[in-house]
């Protein structure tokens, strides 16, 4: 047998273990991050809408024919 360097060598490997655990760890980041925005989202999104209509009529007043 001859000493030459094998084509695909220890440390090649290590490389490219090391980017596909990266890649792996972004996904389930990613994946987290996504289904915590479709779940908490809507939540946000309708108490800003009433946060924004009860700061409205203490800016601007009651919209008219209406007592108080």
């Amino acid at each position: 047998m001859n000493n030459k360097k094998n084509f695909f060598n220890l440390r090649f490997f290590k490389n490219g273990q090391t980017a596909f655990e990266y890649i792996l760890l972004l996904a389930v980041v990613l994946s987290i991050v996504l289904i915590g925005f479709n779940k908490y989202l809507p939540r946000t999104h309708s108490a800003a809408n009433v946060f924004f209509d009860k700061t409205y009529n203490g800016i601007v007043g009651n919209p008219p024919g209406t007592l108080n």
